[in-house]
C-alpha cells in the first residue's frame, strides 16, 4: 500500500486552466476582483458581460451608476444570445430586467448556459457563495441535453484528494492498456453540486458494485498475488467511497442517496480500469 501511495504522490497536478482566458478571468473572481473585471471587459463573449454584471451586484467591484450598468450589461448579453434566437426560452429575453438581486441573475445566467456557444464552465465558486440560488437556477428544467453543464475545479474536484489518487493508481494495475479519466467536468458536477438520482438509477449502480466484487473475489483466488491485489484495491476502494459519503450528507444527502451518488463518481473515475470484472455472470 505504500508504494502506491509513493506512486500516487507523483501523479501530475491536474491541467490548470490557460491563463488570461475566458475561464480564467470567471475563476478569478473570487481571488481578485479588479483583475478578473479589468480582464473581462476586453471579451466580446455574452457571459463575460454577465459575469461583469454580477460582480456589480455582488459588490465584488464598485462603480458609478451601478443599477444602469448591470441592467445594460444583462440586456446587451441576451440580445447577443436570443436576438436571433428561434427555440425555447424560459424568459421572454426581449424584455428589458431590473437586476435587483442574485437570484434572478442566477436564473437567467442558466438560460444563457443553455444556449450560448463555446462556454466556459460553471464556476464552482458560484455553488460556495450562492449554494441554495445556484442549485436552485441550474436545477434540471428541460429534461434534456440542455440541462447538462460542467463545473470548473479551481475550488475543489472529485480527483483531488490523495485517496482518489491512490485509488486510481492501484485500479490502473486491473486495466490492460491506459484508459484516462473522461468527462472530468460533467463528473465534477456530481462532486460540487450534487443532486438526487432516480430510484432506478441508484439500484443500477448497487447491481453493478455488487457483480464487480463478486467478479473480482473469485479472480483473486488464482493466487496469493492476486488476493494481496485483490485486497488492496478493495481496501481503498471503500476508504474512497466512505470520504465521499461523508461529503455528500454534510451536504444534506441522506445515506442511501450520499452512497449511490459516491458509487457513480466511482464507477466513472475507476470503473474503465475494472471493466472486464463487471461482466455478464
Amino acid at each position: 500500500y505504500m508504494r502506491y501511495v509513493s506512486m500516487a504522490q507523483q501523479l501530475p497536478e491536474e491541467q490548470t486552466v490557460e491563463d488570461f482566458t475566458l475561464q480564467y478571468y470567471i475563476n478569478l473572481i473570487p481571488r481578485d476582483a479588479e483583475k478578473a473585471a479589468k480582464g473581462l471587459s476586453e471579451f466580446k463573449h455574452p457571459l463575460a458581460k454577465v459575469f461583469l454584471a454580477y460582480m456589480y451586484l455582488n459588490g465584488d467591484v464598485s462603480i458609478d451608476n451601478k443599477s444602469t450598468e448591470i441592467n445594460a450589461l444583462m440586456y446587451k448579453a441576451s440580445q447577443q444570445l436570443f436576438k436571433k434566437y428561434r427555440g425555447k426560452t424560459r424568459y421572454d429575453f426581449s424584455m428589458k430586467y431590473a437586476y435587483e438581486d442574485i437570484d434572478q441573475l442566477l436564473l437567467h445566467l442558466k438560460a444563457m448556459y443553455e444556449v450560448v456557444k463555446d462556454r466556459p464552465d460553471v464556476p464552482c465558486w458560484l455553488f460556495e457563495r450562492h449554494a441554495r440560488a445556484t442549485a436552485k437556477a441550474f436545477a434540471p428544467y428541460w429534461n434534456n441535453n440542455r440541462d447538462t453543464y460542467t463545473i470548473s475545479t479551481d475550488c475543489g474536484s472529485f480527483l483531488g484528494s490523495d485517496a482518489m489518487k491512490i485509488l486510481l493508481t492501484i485500479s490502473k494495475e486491473f486495466a490492460s492498456d491506459e484508459r484516462p479519466v473522461k468527462n472530468v467536468g460533467s463528473t465534477n458536477q456530481l462532486y460540487i453540486a450534487p443532486q438526487p438520482l432516480s430510484y432506478q438509477e441508484m439500484e443500477q449502480l448497487e447491481k453493478w458494485n455488487g457483480k464487480l466484487w463478486k467478479n473480482l473475489k473469485t479472480w483473486s483466488e488464482g493466487s496469493p498475488l492476486q488476493s494481496n491485489m485483490y485486497n488492496l484495491l478493495r481496501f481503498s476502494y471503500y476508504d474512497v467511497l466512505q470520504q465521499m459519503e461523508q461529503r455528500f450528507i454534510k451536504k444534506g444527502l441522506p445515506g442511501i442517496e450520499a452512497r449511490s451518488l459516491s458509487l457513480k463518481i466511482l464507477k466513472v473515475t475507476v470503473g474503465c480500469n475494472l471493466d472486464e470484472y463487471c461482466g455478464k455472470e
